[in-house]
């Protein structure tokens, strides 16, 4: 064994050793310890010596005889006191439980004095302390019980005390020490610890005075009184109501469940608040102790007036109490605590912002670490903010409560009651199986669980070997056995019931989810069966929903009905037992249901052809649906599915306009998903998360089934489709229409959208984004209340889409289940179009068969390709032909097409789609001039601006809906080439010097002013992009799959010593927003791809990334391009945009001469389709 090795065992003997204080692992870290002093390591020779003098005192503690508190003469007690505190001083170093017991002993015996004598209180509060001591380790009833009848009669003994009269400093002592002893009493109340003693209301009712003497201070509150750092009382005692106290504060803290002790407790605490003065200080304690009793009864019955007295005591004790006094914590808990409750039964979100702002003082104010007034306020503000995100899809909210609950585990993990630590280390897994929606994510609850099981337990002796549920199975045998064996309880039963509900629930989880054994569902079963044994409300709940989904799975394993009656039945149950508050598991449950019934329909459909229980099976999915969606307090995303599902029900039972209607309906909730205020990354989340892929898409072909016409189909594929980008548009659009008739208004939202639209996302700034989102959504709401800005920010009415496709045409490709249509949009029509050979599962093979297309190694080059134009002539054939024959285009004048295709044709190169021999005609190419834009939004957005590049502007206002365009100075066009011959990772761009040399070439001399940037950083690019017209680049680029938000641009790391590239991110792109932009020409790899399919409506890549910036015309690449090509095209492009294109206006300039720049390369090499075919025009 090395040294390290022997360093390592040393540690953790001693360790041990610390935790049990075991004598048996002292003398194993002394041995090894004394090895690695004779090998010169000199590390441990302090610890040693430090070692070998505990061992030496706990020899001597051990050789002592046992002592027997009987039979021992008066004059001895002064012999047992000295002797008592000398053992027990040698207890605080070693932490002998042998020296803890025999000084105990020697105290009681220094107790055996006269009633009268005056060292007694003082003797008995060191029983007392001692037997806290004692108590905090072995968890003993009978040394709580002592306790207890001490503190009485301590308090009796110490009646003079009041009246002056007595040894002062004896009494100071005592008061110290009792002092003490209650405030670890107040820590066991708190943290639960004593509700676990089977004795507990008999030891309780000791402390209540029985007799009638209101003048009698009762001993709990008698010593509460000399506590500095108890918030009930400040100043001198009081006696007046003491008796009341004294029982209503037993009654408040022990006797919490049943609904006539609550009773008692609130007429005890009623009495006591009678007779205590106006001007007295107590009253604001119990102003908030008959708050929380009121809350109490209220939870338990359900009276309003009960609330409303909670609410009117918890008022008064907050008013009373001013900031800086010492017990405006616990104050503010209370009423946290009552409007937390107002929250959950009126469903009033006003209530949680009240609730965080109260926690958030207590937190603050709360200085001592580790206080259980700190780790109640981080717990309770977490689960707040829990609730508020169940309520309200603020992902942020999520975020702060797994952050609070982290911060509170430091708090306690090593120092709180096992209890408090499980159920810590529970929640906060809970959270994280919340935040993060997947099955990877197993590992880290079951770690949080295994965490909280070692510190519940006595001894750390599980095997790690074991894996997720059989691990846990494990810990909670050792745990019956040792309670078994020792009659200790480590743990409370619901914290054993919650060990039970979790293997229950991993086993099932891990059979659902990571194709588990079989006999992971009998475990389960015996295990969840065990665990709802006496369980009630919400946990019992959660327990029968568990176990209706193990039988569901059963009979997928076995396709027994049996099973799946059995799942119908424990689910129905978990219903029923549910509290009526609770809507966010409502959902869940009626979400299981609803699955149930589906399988339960799909067998009798397959196994008995009993149409009857078919027909009953589809109406209550249908009632199951519809009340999920008209459910108001629960989050977009369950309402939304719920609204999808019963459309979907009605669509198979041929109600097409009820399917029509709900389905509008939900897609005007889609933008309550990502919220306008949200980071990039959180809305990005939530829409890949929330199961409405393609629910626009559905609901513009069930409204071209029910007739409602292809502008309503349009209307709903605008409004819930490219949301993160629309969101951005809204801040950054033209607001000239506004400004002219009401510019009050129009200063409003420029303000709001500034403070919106601000990249950072620091805490402080991202708050000021929530206010000002908050205020944006109410002026909008005032804007549309205007005459002639009924719309404003909406899609526009049909007169204005015609109006924006006065240069061309507007092309919407619509493929899913239901339907698949074009949508056109001329200057004088919107129509809907058939597209009876575009099959949803053609659309899915096609696309799927591109992609692969595009992988693979310059050996296969020659299939991948002609694998490629086989897709190609299918997108014409299903798609465009059809779509050109419609429109009737003149073949010998190429007309411009805007192509927007929705969900999987999102990434269709529906400008390169037809027949490219030499000589036809039959392709897009050779008929139109195409152009690429997620949405119409984006569209009239690009358009907004003028184009400017030459000496005189030739733009014209297509677009009298947003303004006449801000006119810009005519000037010199400024041009900045991007280069990077090398990027660190990637291969070598031999081309991209070449590239920008030829670029430069094509320019007519002097007609544009050209900067060229070798290698910078992505800072610098940024700095100079609000500065020039045109930006270039020629360098790598890469589409992120995991987050589309990370495509990015490769560009020079400013650290000269790094390994790693800068990266122009797409999230810090859109960020950007510049006046002068014109076009942005990519010339890099995958600048316009999306992989993302859940994703696919939002476009998120690099080139919308530009759009948003500000630049009208962006030229992209769909996939990889090849380096030469690229090279080609770009020389062609800008050849065509300054020297040709007489004749051409506006911002067609630059649709055709790319156009013409892609034709020419086309033409030289028709059939390499993966050559040319990825560049891209998209934009104005």
């Amino acid at each position: 064994m090395n040294s390290q090795d022997e360093l390592a065992e040393y540690q953790e003997l001693f360790l041990l050793y610390e935790k049990t204080h075991e004598i048996d692992y002292l003398e194993a870290a002394i041995a090894v310890a004394e090895t690695m002093e004779q090998s010169d390591d000199n590390t441990v020779g302090t610890d040693l010596r430090k070692m070998v003098n505990l061992k030496v005192e706990l020899s001597q503690a051990a050789a002592e005889p046992d002592i027997i508190p009987r039979g021992v003469p008066q004059d001895d007690t002064e012999h047992a006191a000295e002797k008592s505190a000398q053992i027990f001083s040698r207890y605080q170093r070693t932490k002998g439980l042998k020296d803890l017991n025999d000084a105990i002993e020697l105290a009681k015996i220094s107790t055996l004095t006269p009633p009268k004598h005056p060292a007694r209180p003082l003797r008995l509060s060191r029983v007392c302390m001692m037997l806290a001591e004692r108590f905090e380790r072995l968890r003993n009833g009978d040394d709580y019980n002592h306790i207890l009848r001490i503190i009485t009669a301590v308090q009796d003994l110490t009646e003079d005390t009041a009246n002056g009269s007595g040894d002062t400093t004896i009494q100071s002592s005592v008061s110290r020490i009792m002092a003490s002893v209650i405030s670890r009493i107040d820590g066991w109340i708190f943290n639960g610890i004593i509700r676990s003693l089977d004795d507990q209301v008999d030891a309780s009712r000791v402390l209540i005075d029985p007799r009638a003497d209101n003048q009698q201070v009762g001993g709990m509150q008698h010593w509460i009184t000399k506590r500095p750092n108890m918030p009930y009382v400040r100043g001198e005692t009081d006696t007046s109501g003491a008796k009341g106290s004294n029982a209503g504060m037993m009654y408040h803290i022990l006797f919490p469940r049943e609904p006539e002790d609550i009773d008692e407790a609130a007429t005890h605490e009623s009495e006591m608040l009678a007779a205590t003065p106006q001007e007295d200080p107590r009253r604001m304690h119990w102003y908030c102790v008959l708050g929380q009793q009121f809350l109490r009864r209220y939870v338990e019955r359900e009276v309003p007036e009960d609330l409303e007295l909670a609410i009117r005591f918890g008022e008064q004790a907050v008013a009373a109490i001013p900031p800086g006094n010492i017990g405006r914590v616990q104050t503010l808990l209370c009423w946290a605590n009552i409007c937390s409750v107002v929250h959950m039964a009126t469903g009033d979100l006003s209530q949680l912002d009240i609730v965080i702002q109260v926690v958030e003082e207590t937190i603050s104010a709360s200085s001592v670490p580790g206080a259980p007034a700190k780790w109640f306020s981080l717990t309770l503000l977490a689960s707040v903010y829990r609730r508020r995100h169940a309520t309200a899809n603020d992902v942020d909210d999520l975020d702060d409560a797994i952050e609070l609950l982290e911060e509170a585990m430091t708090l306690t993990k090593d120092t709180n009651p096992v209890e408090l630590a499980a159920e810590r280390e529970s929640l906060l897994s809970v959270i994280y199986l919340s935040a993060i929606n997947s099955t990877s994510d197993l590992d880290r609850a079951i770690k949080l669980h295994e965490d909280a099981l070692d510190i519940a337990k006595a001894a750390d002796d599980l095997a790690r070997g074991i894996k997720y549920g059989e691990n846990i199975l494990r810990a909670a045998r050792y745990l019956k056995m040792d309670s078994e064996l020792t009659g200790r309880r480590f743990l409370h039963p619901e914290l054993m019931r919650e060990v039970a509900r979790f293997v229950g629930v991993m086993l099932v989880d891990r059979y659902i989810h990571l194709d588990g054994d079989p006999t992971d569902l009998d475990k389960a079963e015996k295990v969840l069966h065990k665990a709802i044994e006496g369980a009630t409300g919400t946990p019992a709940s959660h327990l029968q929903w568990r176990i209706s989904q193990l039988h569901l799975a059963k009979f997928r394993q076995t396709s027994n009905p049996q099973e799946l009656e059995k799942a119908h039945r424990w689910i129905r149950k978990a219903l029923e037992t549910l509290p009526s508050s609770d809507d966010e598991y409502r959902y869940v449950f009626a979400e299981e249901l609803a699955m149930i019934v589906d399988a339960q329909m799909q067998y009798e459909n397959t196994h008995t052809g009993n149409y009857r229980a078919v027909i009953s099976k589809w109406q209550q999915l249908l009632m199951l649906y519809l009340q999920q969606w008209e459910s108001e307090n629960l989050m977009p995303n369950p309402r939304i599915l719920g609204a999808r599902n019963a459309a979907n029900i009605y669509l198979q039972i041929g109600m097409v306009e009820e399917a029509y209607s709900l389905l509008e309906k939900a897609v005007a909730e889609l933008p309550r998903l990502c919220q306008r205020s949200g980071r990039r990354d959180d809305q990005q989340y939530m829409l890949s998360c929330a199961e409405v892929y393609e629910l626009a898409a559905i609901g513009a072909s069930v409204a071209i089934r029910a007739g409602r016409g292809a502008y309503q189909a349009l209307k709903m594929l605008e409004f819930g489709r490219v949301l993160i980008s629309g969101f951005s548009i809204d801040c950054r659009s033209d607001l000239s229409d506004l400004r002219a008739s009401h510019p009050e208004y129009a200063d409003i939202v420029e303000k709001l959208r500034t403070e919106m639209d601000y990249p950072h996302v620091e805490e402080r700034r991202q708050r000021g984004r929530k206010l000002a989102t908050a205020e944006f959504e109410k002026i909008l709401h005032r804007i549309r209340q205007l005459p002639g800005h009924e719309e404003f920010l909406l899609p526009p009415p049909p007169e204005s889409l015609m109006k924006i496709a006065a240069d061309g045409t507007i092309v919407m490709i619509n493929c899913n289940a239901h339907g698949s249509d074009a949508i056109t949009v001329t200057s004088s029509s919107i129509q809907s179009l058939p597209l009876p050979r575009l099959l949803y599962k053609d659309v899915e093979q096609h696309m799927a068969g591109m992609s692969a297309s595009l992988k693979g190694t310059a050996r296969n080059y020659n299939s991948r390709n002609k694998s490629m134009g086989k897709h190609l002539l299918w997108l014409w054939e299903a798609v465009v032909a059809p779509v050109l024959d419609h429109l009737q285009l003149d073949e010998s004048n190429p007309t411009r097409i805007w192509w927007i295709g929705v969900g999987k044709l999102s990434m269709a190169p529906f400008h390169a789609a037809g027949d490219h021999s030499p000589g036809s005609t039959n392709n897009t190419l050779g008929r139109a001039i195409s152009s690429y834009v997620p949405s119409i939004k984006a569209l009239s957005y690009t358009r907004q601006k003028q184009l400017n590049l030459f000496p005189e502007p030739d733009w014209h206002p297509s677009f009298p809906d947003h303004g006449e365009g801000q006119p810009v100075a005519t000037e010199k066009p400024r041009l900045l080439m991007v280069t990077m011959p090398t990027t660190a990772g990637s291969s070598p761009l031999a081309g991209a010097k070449q590239e920008a040399k030829d670029i430069a070439g094509a320019l007519s001399s002097g007609s544009v002013s050209v900067t060229e940037l070798e290698r910078p950083s992505a800072a610098q690019v940024l700095e100079q992009l609000r500065t020039h017209h045109i930006l270039h680049f020629a360098c790598h680029g890469i589409s992120d799959l995991a987050n589309p938000s990370d495509s990015r641009l490769l560009l020079q790391s400013p650290d000269p010593t790094s390994s790693e590239p800068d990266t122009l991110s797409v999230r810090a792109v859109s960020s950007a927003n510049t006046d002068v932009a014109q076009i942005a020409y990519l010339s890099a790899c995958s600048t316009a791809e999306n992989r993302s399919v859940l994703l696919a409506d939002e476009a998120i890549h690099i080139a919308n990334a530009f759009q948003l910036a500000g630049f009208s015309h962006v030229l992209a690449t769909l996939w990889e391009s090849d380096d030469r090509l690229c090279r080609r095209v770009a020389t062609e492009f800008y050849k065509n945009l300054f020297n040709g294109s007489a004749g051409v206006e506006g911002h067609l300039k630059v649709a055709r001469a790319y156009h013409l720049a892609v034709k020419t390369v086309r033409d030289k090499k028709p059939k390499d389709f993966l050559g040319w075919a990825p560049f891209i025009h998209t934009g104005a």
